[in-house]
């Protein structure tokens, strides 16, 4: 007999209210409404995505490139124009980036030295205090209850 799944929707709220500071992301969020144009730069699954959520809401006329590491030389092309355009223009631009400039191999060298011009705000890996008040905020949002335990467990045994 097959197990059954049930589908559980959730829709995470971006809203600045609903956004946890934590050592791991306090420089980047405290810097967010005052700069129109930036690099954030933080891994996979690191709030960056929240970040440039509360970023629109702030530059609601901005463009944003997300992951610009990731793209196709294509792609990137394509970021190195709009980026140029913000520039000249003198409008918003958030570019986000999973790994610092300096690691990144696979990008054109002209968008690497324009990027790297823009004011870097940086999600760090976050502490182990800060993966567990993390690890209870994600739960809440899904009104899952644990016990302190079992986050003691996920953090002594799930892969980083």
């Amino acid at each position: 007999m097959a197990q059954l799944t049930i589908p559980f929707e959730f829709e995470a709220d971006y809203s600045a209210a609903n956004f946890v500071v934590l050592g791991c992301n306090r420089e980047a969020y405290n810097a967010l409404p005052n700069t129109p144009q930036a690099l954030l730069i933080g891994e996979r699954e690191s709030g960056k995505t929240h970040l440039l959520k509360m970023w629109q809401d702030y530059f609601p006329t901005g463009d944003i490139i997300e992951n610009i590491d990731l793209m196709s030389p294509q792609g990137q092309e394509t970021a190195f124009h709009i980026y140029n355009q913000a520039m000249s223009a003198h409008t918003p631009l958030l570019v986000t980036i999973t790994q610092p400039l300096s690691e990144s191999l696979e990008m054109l060298p002209d968008l690497k030295t324009r990027l790297s011009t823009l004011p870097q705000l940086e999600i760090t890996l976050p502490t182990e205090s800060d993966l567990r008040v993390l690890i209870h905020k994600w739960l809440t949002d899904r009104q899952v209850e644990v016990d302190d335990s079992a986050i003691t467990y996920l953090l002594n045994h799930a892969p980083r």
